[in-house]
């Protein structure tokens, strides 16, 4: 419970420093902007990983294949993110676009703690997962 209040805080210090320090701008308009474009990734994630779910009852996939599927979601979804604050933000959407991908992987990484998941993970791949995440928000922020 301790780590998940620590990442908590540290997301919205992130937010906070990132929006008044570094990108400039209305701290609340900046936060309302966050908030659309993260909403907006989740529920696509929401989406992509029902498909994948139907693929995998329909098609009785390999757990590796889902695995590379979960990794092509994760990717898609933060390239999404990144465009959508991008063409939210208009003026540096490579770091917008980074910070919805390192949102994005805090979340999970705290859903990860809360239910208990992230026991026997190797945490190389907890980082893989981190700069897939956060690669993918930017070049999706260079896209927009």
């Amino acid at each position: 419970m301790f780590v998940k209040q620590i990442v908590n805080i540290f997301a919205l210090t992130i937010i906070y420093y990132t929006s008044t320090i570094f990108l400039g701008g209305n701290v609340t308009s900046n936060i309302k902007q966050i908030a659309k474009a993260a909403v907006a990734t989740y529920v696509i994630t929401g989406v992509l990983l029902l498909v994948l779910s139907f693929l995998l009852y329909k098609l009785r996939l390999s757990d590796s294949v889902v695995n590379v599927g979960i990794w092509i979601i994760y990717g898609l979804s933060n390239i999404a993110g990144g465009i959508i604050i991008g063409k939210l933000m208009k003026n540096k959407r490579l770091i917008w676009g980074m910070l919805i991908g390192a949102l994005y992987f805090l979340l999970l990484l705290t859903v990860s703690l809360c239910t208990g998941g992230i026991g026997g993970v190797n945490w190389v791949k907890i980082a893989e997962c981190m700069l897939i995440c956060i690669m993918c928000g930017g070049a999706g922020g260079i896209l927009s």
